[in-house]
């Protein structure tokens, strides 16, 4: 995986556990869901609910690929090859 390897080379938290992330509490400002699997939105919400954790928000794959999409001045698309905005 070319974005874990570079995260890595750049000394960046890397996980394969969504969880770990989550639980890292106050300290995260952002998750991005880029799984694209509506499960792994639920548990996040969940356990930042059941920690009372009203800091840290979900951000969703599309708003991802939105910004991704503005920097690089042209529509990018996911693993998952679904775009729901032209």
């Amino acid at each position: 995986m070319p974005g874990m390897a570079l995260a890595r080379a750049r000394n960046v938290k890397t996980t394969n556990d969504f969880m770990d992330i989550a639980m890292l509490g106050l300290n995260v400002d952002i998750i991005i869901d880029v799984t694209g699997v509506p499960v792994v939105r639920e548990k996040l919400r969940e356990y930042l609910q059941a920690t009372a954790n009203g800091h840290t928000i979900i951000m969703h794959e599309m708003i991802a690929v939105l910004m991704m999409s503005l920097s690089q001045n042209k529509l990018v698309t996911t693993k998952h090859n679904q775009v729901d905005y032209a």
